[in-house]
């Protein structure tokens, strides 16, 4: 019996995460879509512009994404084109490429900056600092198990 209400428990965080996942998801494809954006464009945005103007290869980009994309290089070409981002061979090895977040990318990353925060502060306005603080740890727990 106890198995059984442990399955149901696991059963009840998985469909409880799913449906925070699309809650989280919904509210900020609405932000992104304005900007002309995608999940993977603005994540690949945000890993740059935490570069500080010292740009990534490729591989350390997908390294940092938060969800996987198959094709890291495509997704950049998309900001390439949007002229978010710029491309540059490595100085001290030609054939490394380092994308470098541009002016036009930070500042479309600014303007949804506040709009951003004001979705976080929305979806958990219901829960207390602490509260908070204990899912932090416990997702990061989970996250260990991957």
């Amino acid at each position: 019996m106890k198995n059984e209400k442990r399955k149901k428990l696991e059963l009840d965080v998985f469909v409880g995460l799913k449906k925070a996942n699309f809650l989280f998801y919904s509210k900020f494809e609405t932000l992104i879509k304005g900007k002309g954006l995608t999940e993977s464009t603005y994540n690949i945005l945000r890993i740059l512009r935490g570069a500080k103007g010292e740009g990534l290869p490729c591989h350390e980009i997908s390294s940092r994404m938060l969800s996987r994309v198959p094709d890291v290089t495509r997704v950049i070409d998309r900001l390439v084109g949007l002229k978010f981002v710029i491309r540059e061979r490595d100085i001290k090895d030609r054939r490394i490429v380092i994308q470098k977040i541009t002016a036009e990318g930070l500042t479309v990353l600014k303007e949804m900056d506040d709009p951003m925060d004001e979705t976080h502060r929305e979806i958990f306005k219901s829960f207390k600092k602490n509260e908070l603080d204990e899912l932090v740890l416990l997702l990061g727990k989970f996250l260990e198990n991957k």
